[in-house]
């Protein structure tokens, strides 16, 4: 949704090696940017069946997830999901609503929450509406409270950080730098267009784009897509508890789970889960 999701060319990035090439995405190279070598971070497998403590070491690089996790857009992401829905005769979503029905890839969250398959037509109306409804009212979605201190707190503490969004980068760079935290990023990656798509290929993309090894990373996002983006690289993965699930399905994929950013600082900090 708005978590994800105009119209720039699909042009090969140039310089981009063939080799690793993922649907189109941008990005925004912070000065920051350098291949972090001889860095480890130990995460036992979610697998294990318990929430895995976290031992990290020097050099850790956390990718940040956009909307519902840094950017609290939740109430705006409802409001356009009922816009959308509501120029085909549905009734309006509340929150509960949304959390009920939500998924990637988002044509199977519309699908959900028309009880039946939608329309290719119908597909690429709803998206539209939604972003521009969503865009539209994104100037009015605050940051989540403790984003900024968390931000600070990691970059004094020699992580790495980079931001990766399912938002399209035309919208989501301006938005970033009206918060004005782009400097904490060594690199900040948004879409060519709204694809509703899942992020593990923009994901691996993005760490190449780094030169970031994977073992060194903790994907911070609010969505069960985060946490398979984060596996499908190798990477580890931290959920938060942003409002955008319901906390079942989030403890559902084993992660270590974050009511606040301030309580994923500590878990990297500390290397224990709270």
């Amino acid at each position: 949704m708005g978590r994800s999701r105009q119209r720039h060319s699909s042009s090969q990035p140039e310089g981009t090696s063939p080799s690793y090439l993922h649907p189109p995405i941008r990005r925004v190279q912070g000065p920051s940017s350098r291949k972090r070598e001889d860095s480890r971070v130990s995460l036992p497998s979610p697998s294990a069946g318990r929430v895995p403590n976290l031992l990290v070491m020097a050099s850790l690089h956390i990718v940040w997830d956009w909307n519902g996790t840094l950017l609290n857009d939740l109430d705006l992401v409802v409001r356009s999901v009922s816009e959308s829905i509501g120029r085909f005769g549905h009734d309006p979503i509340d929150a509960d609503g949304y959390r009920d029905h939500y998924t990637r890839p988002v044509r199977s969250f519309y699908d959900s929450l028309f009880g039946r398959q939608v329309g290719d037509m119908e597909w690429t109306d709803l998206n539209k509406i939604f972003h521009e409804v969503y865009y539209a009212g994104v100037n009015s979605a605050n940051l989540a409270d403790d984003a900024v201190s968390v931000l600070e707190g990691a970059a004094s503490l020699g992580f790495g950080q980079s931001l990766l969004s399912m938002s399209t980068h035309e919208h989501l760079v301006p938005t970033v730098r009206t918060h004005g935290i782009e400097k904490y990023f060594s690199l900040i990656t948004g879409l060519e267009k709204p694809s509703g798509e899942v992020k593990a290929a923009y994901l691996e993309r993005h760490l190449l784009e780094q030169e970031v090894d994977p073992a060194t990373v903790v994907v911070v996002g609010d969505t069960p897509d985060d946490h398979l983006a984060a596996v499908s690289v190798g990477a580890r993965s931290i959920l938060y508890d942003g409002g955008s699930h319901h906390r079942h399905v989030l403890e559902a994929q084993g992660a270590p789970i974050a009511d606040t950013l301030t309580s994923v600082l500590d878990m990297l900090d500390n290397g224990s889960t709270r």
